[in-house]
């Protein structure tokens, strides 16, 4: 009897056993077939499959203790540096405290919201985001926006239909990069309106719309599974991905933004074409693909409004680092957290403020990593029509992205086999010429030299002196402790506070190194941190190697994800994320200055008053140049004498200024300013035109003297902002010789196979 209780004993042990394992592999099998039922798109169900098989993870071996000591030396040595250095001075403790108090706001509405509505925390959260963005961006800007993803996306679904798609990411950045592409060598000619705009566009988004419709539904699917998969680093995530895009809501203030990059997107408005004036602006025939985008979303919403391209490139950029994530392996929770760690990096809020390029870079190159990471891993022949497409994007925005090209490049020619990679290759590269050809093609056609100002030591163009441009200012050397000093003392390499490169490059440095060991990461993270040091060698300055620092976190996070630190780690994380937010000040001087708590003040009242306040405070040109246009239509040209603020951008291509973007007005200024009566700025502004003066402060003698024998009258003033009326011997005269002989763009839309590279020196006159 009790051989035979043993014995039953052992079978019902055994029944138990078998019972929980049945139920276990039915449950699983449900899971597994959610995600399957998903799977309409290539990928998706291996891509899911880590969150199918996570209660695996849970039971995994820990890693060695010598992986776990390298992955958290970053962190070691962070904490070391937050003690030890003074980077926490130069932050405004008051901006700092509106911040916290901003994010809780953002917190509790996202609460209020998610409870009215019954969705999760972070779905609330991302609703307040959104209506913060219609509230200041306005309805035009935001459909605009949106129809030029729209038919993004139907160009880049239509580019991969062949091979199949990659994601609606990428064909959405394929979309951009073909329509960013053509514009690009359309500029000169009279054919940027409204009407061909949204017609075109229009067009291509009705032709496609069942393709956005089942992007959108693949959208709100995917986010609900990432929501519920793991809802509170969701929630999180979504904290700082609000409060980092409230950079969306300022207005255009920011330097380079207002002395360079607002020329094209303002032509294409009010002109209908682009001047290509770069003898009064040097940067002019600079790779422009990013302005481009700009310059779309302002002939189709009727103003410039560059946070709605910044939060297109944003937006991308999150979709791009979540599909990355998925790609190498990186579970639902710590996806989430890779975004917060992208958006919480303070530079980057500078940048969502900014129409500077490397926002578009960013996103690009993430782009790039994700095709990258496809085409090592599944080896297929849609890797590489795309690689080719987001390649020539990245050229178009910036020729130094070519050290991130060649690198991917030449593993995909080892994955692929060199002679299967050169095929699809040279099949594909004549898009990639079409992408990325334009602004080199026009910077050599007009000045000689192909990548104007850069090099002209080299190709010693008559536009600018024969001197390879370098800005002395950057060149701090790379050495053993260059991310150390990156990150604590941030001001040696960018015009910005300690700090505002953020601390996660640091933190993960340890985990980023160890990924070097990991064959499935190894090429991957080699290729962008080659590409960081070799931009970093040629100058040392911290916005340039963001963009490939980003795809970077993600990897990391992959060999944290390895160590199984647990509850403990999630802690860790957010505790770093929350660092950078606290950081986002030290970005720029207008951040620190708590312009984010001024814009939400304002938020109840109206959007106008609201920016033009902003306006008055950092860029009264802006409200000069509205003052003049409803004054003088086009017909006025205006000097801008403080050489400080060479403002260019919003007057439209009717402003010079004496800095060296323009050197032979430069000369031709200096000159001028050695007859201190005023006579050869008489001369100066008789023989081209000039009829306003733009002063702050003190003149000087001069051109004081030269403003008094005109009899020169203050017009118009905007704070120290002094607008000059030049009266000689007709006020209402409508010839600006200058002007008429720089407009290169309208010699193009004449003879467009007229050869144009004269332009008017005036030392010589």
């Amino acid at each position: 009897m009790k051989g035979l209780n043993d014995n039953t004993a052992d079978s019902v042990s055994v029944r138990i056993y078998l019972k929980g394992l049945l139920l276990g592999m039915i449950q699983f099998d449900r899971v597994y077939s959610c995600y399957w039922s998903l799977g309409s798109r290539e990928g998706n169900l291996i891509e899911h499959k880590e969150e199918a098989m996570g209660f695996i993870n849970g039971i995994r071996r820990r890693a060695p203790w010598t992986e776990r000591s390298v992955t958290i030396s970053g962190f070691i040595i962070l904490i070391y540096g937050l003690f030890t250095t003074n980077v926490f001075v130069q932050l405004d403790s008051q901006t700092v405290r509106h911040n916290l108090i901003i994010a809780g706001l953002i917190l509790v509405s996202g609460g209020i919201i998610s409870r009215i509505c019954r969705i999760r925390l972070a779905s609330g959260i991302a609703v307040t985001a959104m209506l913060l963005l219609a509230r200041v961006l306005g309805v035009t800007a935001i459909v605009a926006a949106l129809l030029m993803l729209a038919a993004s996306l139907v160009i880049g679904e239509r580019i991969q239909r062949r091979n199949g798609s990659l994601g609606y990411v990428i064909s959405v950045m394929c979309g951009i990069a073909m329509l960013t592409g053509v514009v690009g060598w359309l500029l000169p000619f009279h054919v940027h309106g409204f009407l061909i705009y949204a017609s075109t566009l229009g067009a291509i988004s009705f032709s496609g719309r069942q393709q956005i419709f089942r992007a959108l539904d693949h959208a709100r699917t995917h986010w609900t599974l990432g929501v519920s998969a793991a809802p509170r680093q969701a929630a999180f995530s979504m904290l700082i991905i609000t409060v980092a895009s409230l950079a969306l809501l300022l207005p255009t203030i920011q330097f380079d933004d207002v002395a360079y990059h607002m020329l094209l997107p303002t032509q294409l408005l009010s002109l209908g074409r682009y001047k290509m004036d770069v003898a009064s602006q040097g940067w002019a025939l600079a790779p422009w693909a990013s302005d481009i985008l700009q310059g779309y979303i302002a002939v189709l919403s009727g103003c410039l409004k560059s946070s709605a391209a910044n939060a297109c490139w944003f937006a991308l950029a999150l979709g791009g680092l979540w599909q990355l994530g998925r790609v190498i392996g990186l579970h639902a929770g710590l996806r989430w957290f890779s975004l917060a760690a992208y958006a919480s990096v303070p530079l980057l809020t500078a940048l969502n403020a900014s129409m500077q390029a490397d926002n578009a870079i960013t996103t690009a190159t993430i782009a790039l990593v994700v095709i990258a990471a496809k085409g090592m891993r599944y080896r297929k022949n849609n890797a590489i029509y795309p690689f080719i497409i987001i390649s020539g994007l990245l050229i178009a925005l910036k020729a130094t992205q070519i050290l991130l090209i060649l690198p991917f490049a030449l593993v995909l020619l080892v994955t692929y086999k060199p002679g299967r990679f050169i095929r699809l290759m040279l099949s594909s590269l004549p898009i990639g010429l079409l992408v990325c050809g334009s602004s080199y093609f026009y910077a050599w056609y007009v000045t000689g030299n192909p990548v104007f100002p850069i090099f002209n030591g080299i190709f010693k163009s008559p536009f600018g002196p024969a001197t390879n441009f370098d800005d002395q200012r950057w060149h701090q050397g790379l050495h053993w402790d260059t991310i150390w000093q990156i990150t604590f003392h941030t001001d040696k390499f960018q015009e910005a506070y300690p700090g505002a490169f953020g601390f996660i490059l640091l933190a993960f440095l340890g985990a980023v190194l160890m990924s070097l060991t990991r064959a499935r990461l190894r090429w991957i993270s080699l290729p962008l941190l080659l590409c960081m040091s070799g931009i970093f060698v040629g100058i040392q300055y911290a916005r340039y190697i963001l963009p490939s620092m980003m795809p970077l976190f993600p990897i990391a996070l992959v060999i944290w994800q390895g160590m199984n630190f647990q509850r403990i780690g999630n802690l860790i994380l957010a505790s770093l994320v929350s660092l950078n937010v606290v950081f986002i000040p030290s970005c720029s001087y207008i951040f620190n200055g708590d312009i984010i708590w001024q814009i939400m003040r304002g938020m109840n009242g109206l959007q106008d008053s609201v920016q033009l306040k902003a306006y008055k405070q950092f860029v009264p040109e802006v409200l000069i140049q509205n003052y003049l246009f409803s004054h003088y239509g086009d017909s006025y040209f205006l000097y801008l004498a403080d050489i400080k603020r060479p403002f260019l951008g919003p007057f439209e291509g009717r402003a010079v200024t004496s800095v060296w973007y323009d050197s032979t007005f430069a000369s031709a200024a200096a000159k001028a300013n050695e007859d201190s009566s005023g006579e050869n700025w008489i001369r100066l502004f008789a023989r081209t035109g000039i009829d306003h003066v733009l002063t702050f402060d003190d003149p000087g003698v001069p051109l004081g003297n030269a403003l008094i024998r005109l009899h020169a009258f203050k017009e118009y003033s905007v704070g120290q902002a002094q607008l000059w009326r030049v009266c000689n011997v007709d006020c209402e005269a409508d010839v600006f010789p200058l002007l008429e002989s720089r407009d290169i763009g309208g010699k193009m839309n004449e003879q467009p196979l007229l050869v144009v590279r004269k332009y008017i020196d005036l030392r010589g006159k």
